[in-house]
């Protein structure tokens, strides 16, 4: 009966007219309003999009140009005319079985390194059978004093390595890491131990005796310095000796050890350079070639200057 008394009354006809048709424009509106935003965003995108091809077009044309004049200059000879301003630029010479860098000692690590002297190992082989057959490491111990006194450095490390080793087995953590400091701070250059310089093994062995003597300070201490000289390429490294002690630093340190993603993207775009050396060594004579790739967050750039032997220029950090 209440819409009868509706009908019968035209202002309240009216008003549900006039209701229903407000209604509908404000459907209308918010439709419009919607479909408005999404265009505007829609247009925003597409100029988003124009600015950055039209950036990436700007920083391709003076990448050409930066490329084109550093190939000029290298033309005549690569190796003279290299002076390199920054960090993110360095030349590598790739030749049969060997890989030279300018400049010197600028990579984290090399896909190729040349093993510093090592002492055979049948000296040690009494020492050895106490420790590892016999378990008897007073007897090793005993059987090492004498060598790690020898006149021969690199019989001297392998004898100092295997002495600290056999007292920390021993329980006598005090003593090895006496062993382990004169290890360290002895003139080792060109001495290696496994194929890692004798006094960068020496610290980790260092660094883990202070963890299991719970020295904590003096363990953030050796752990930083060890850091410092792992990240400022003091050693002539590979990459699988770099990672575990860049990861073992990091157990130490947590957060605090933070790596160049450049450095790492320069020694990774070596290390690929020097795998696929064969196809580089195949570009036609004529030309130099350009390969551009993506490594740790950074972009690089390798021209080949020269082929005979093959002479290789690194650009990293164009952009990020």
């Amino acid at each position: 009966m209440t819409s009868l008394r509706v009908w019968k009354h035209p202002s309240g006809y009216l008003a549900l007219l006039f209701l229903g048709v407000a209604a509908l424009s404000v459907i209308a509106l918010v439709w419009m309003g919607v479909r408005l935003v999404h265009q505007d965003r829609a247009l925003e995108a597409q100029r988003l999009e124009e600015q950055r091809e039209a950036t990436a077009d700007r920083i391709i044309v003076a990448l050409e140009k930066v490329l084109s004049e550093e190939e000029r200059k290298l033309a005549d000879n690569p190796i003279v005319n290299f002076s390199p301003a920054a960090e993110d630029f360095l030349l590598i010479n790739i030749g049969p079985g060997e890989l030279r860098v300018w400049p010197e000692n600028a990579l984290l690590y090399y896909p190729v390194i040349t093993h510093g002297r090592e002492a055979s190992s049948r000296q040690y082989a009494d020492a050895e059978r106490a420790e590892f057959l016999d378990h008897d490491y007073g007897l090793a111990i005993n059987a090492l004093r004498s060598l790690s006194k020898a006149e021969d450095p690199a019989t001297r490390a392998g004898a100092q390595l295997r002495l600290a080793r056999n007292l920390r087995k021993a329980g006598r953590l005090e003593a090895a890491l006496d062993v382990y400091t004169e290890l360290a701070k002895a003139s080792y250059h060109g001495i290696s131990i496994s194929g890692v310089p004798a006094d960068l093994v020496a610290r980790g062995g260092r660094c883990i005796l202070l963890e299991e003597l719970k020295s904590w300070e003096r363990l953030q201490r050796e752990a930083q310095s060890l850091w410092d000289d792992l990240k400022g390429r003091h050693w002539r490294l590979d990459r699988a000796s770099y990672l575990y002690y860049s990861k073992q630093v990091a157990r130490w340190l947590g957060d605090e050890v933070k790596s160049n993603p450049g450095q790492k993207a320069l020694a990774d775009a070596v290390e690929w350079l020097w795998q696929n050396r064969q196809a580089i060594g195949n570009v036609e004579q004529e030309s130099s070639s350009r390969r551009s790739f993506h490594l740790q967050g950074t972009s690089i750039v390798a021209t080949v200057m020269d082929l005979m032997p093959a002479v290789v220029k690194i650009s990293a950090n164009f952009w990020m």
